[in-house]
């Protein structure tokens, strides 16, 4: 039997990670190809931007802010 209850909060490392990019994000990664600059390039500097901010571990577990390399490849093949 399926339930359709969750049995662990949204707020951990889990739940961050399901996370829909925010539209700051996307927007931010679309100006970077704009710039002819590649997914590849701009992935390991925006970890880092974010790393260096005050809860820094947060923001790399939070796909708003931090998406998943598919995605981003995604967004610069659409």
């Amino acid at each position: 039997m399926l339930h359709e209850v969750l049995n662990h909060g949204l707020d951990g490392t889990y739940g961050l990670r399901l996370r829909n990019p925010s539209s700051d994000t996307s927007a931010a990664f679309f100006r970077y190809f704009q710039c002819d600059m590649a997914p590849a390039t701009e992935i390991a500097p925006h970890k880092t931007k974010l790393a260096k901010q005050e809860d820094g571990e947060g923001l790399l577990a939070n796909s708003g802010v931090n998406p998943p390399a598919s995605t981003i490849y995604h967004w610069f093949s659409g």
